[in-house]
């Protein structure tokens, strides 16, 4: 998630947007890297996605992915939530991997914290009403972090995933990540394998959240 300051603008994200879906209470979201749906964002819009195959596939289409967006009326703040289907990635890796494998995932390859932790990342690119680009970023997931209590944190746009191509740095007020929110929220540090779970994605009783 993001809190990005900015003029009033128009969002338009790397994915493309589809539809709306209902709006949800006029209130302040928080920038925490879990997606509440109570929160306050004020509109919805769904996205296609694909997966990568290898060199020699095609791409495979995967389910909808949910850009959530809110403006603050008094300081025109963004708030921007994107939301991945678990069709394209998730949170599982190592031995509790769900849904990877050269027999599964449409990419053929394992999941392992390191594939999140070594080039995971979003680009964003927000333009005015008049679609010029008024800011361009790519948020690294998470990586290593000596400031962290875990040792790893999303760094934003401070880091070898994260860049901004076009705009300042400054604009990005807040953000944050679903793996940094178990990490340093919940302090379930799991470097090799992810909480055990079926394919329903199960929360585990032994750590909850």
């Amino acid at each position: 998630m993001t809190s990005i300051k900015t003029p009033p603008i128009l969002f338009l994200c790397v994915v493309v947007a589809l539809g709306s879906l209902p709006a949800l209470a006029n209130i302040t979201p928080i920038i925490d890297g879990r997606f509440d749906p109570s929160e306050g964002y004020t509109k919805g819009l769904s996205v296609t996605l694909e997966v990568e195959r290898d060199k020699n596939g095609g791409n495979v289409p995967a389910n909808e992915g949910i850009l959530w967006l809110f403006s603050d009326p008094v300081s025109s703040d963004l708030f921007v939530n994107f939301t991945q289907p678990l069709t394209l990635i998730d949170n599982t890796y190592g031995n509790n991997a769900i849904g990877w494998g050269q027999h599964v995932a449409p990419s053929g390859k394992d999941h392992k914290f390191r594939s999140l932790k070594g080039s995971d990342k979003a680009q964003f690119t927000i333009t005015d009403g008049a679609e010029n680009v008024v800011f361009d970023f790519t948020m690294d997931y998470i990586s290593d972090s000596d400031s962290a209590p875990s040792g790893f944190a999303s760094l934003g746009v401070a880091s070898k995933d994260g860049h901004v191509h076009s705009g300042s740095a400054n604009s990005l007020l807040a953000w944050g990540t679903s793996l940094d929110y178990n990490f340093n929220t919940l302090g379930h540090v799991l470097t090799e394998d992810s909480p055990a779970t079926d394919e329903d994605y199960t929360e585990n009783p032994d750590l909850p959240g």
